[in-house]
């Protein structure tokens, strides 16, 4: 298929090419600058993003599940993202046992206290054939019953310094 990316400020065209899907025009062309792209409704699940220049990119009902997203320049996204669709929608992957465990708190609002507590004892997963809120790597040994301590851009921030290195 075709695949046009412009960038959503000028209109100039960013890559234009014949791809399999718009995964493999990322991955075929990892140097693009992508800054200022229109990436909304995108399914980039699977991207390989490390290292690319997102910023001011619009992501908005983009599909990230699984998108590695480590180094890459994300300045500005929030100006064209919610906070929420951000949180929802990147795949955090593994995080400080600190982070990880203020995750799976809110993973608990969603299955409840009883679900994550009998999971992490060895019962079954409360998200077995459910959607998660969150995409993360959790860790049933990390885990205590509590109330997450971070909430919208708080939470954001959190998980945006501790895996780009910096506050967007």
């Amino acid at each position: 298929m075709i695949i046009e990316i412009k960038n959503r400020f000028n209109g100039n065209i960013i890559i234009c090419g014949e791809y399999e899907s718009i995964r493999d025009c990322l991955e075929k062309n990892k140097q693009a600058d992508l800054s200022g792209a229109d990436l909304s409704g995108a399914n980039l699940s699977g991207a390989y993003l490390s290292g690319a220049d997102l910023s001011g990119a619009d992501l908005y009902g983009a599909y990230l599940s699984r998108a590695d997203l480590s180094g890459a320049y994300l300045s500005g996204i929030l100006k064209h993202n919610s906070v929420q669709t951000i949180l929802t929608i990147i795949n955090w992957g593994s995080l400080s046992d600190k982070m990880t465990l203020e995750m799976m708190r809110h993973d608990a609002e969603s299955c409840g206290i009883e679900a994550m507590t009998t999971w992490a004892n060895g019962g079954h997963c409360p998200f077995f054939n459910k959607k998660r809120d969150y995409m993360f790597q959790e860790n049933a040994k990390l885990w205590k019953i509590g109330k997450p301590k971070l909430r919208g851009i708080k939470l954001l921030e959190a998980l945006w310094e501790e895996k780009f290195g910096g506050k967007k």
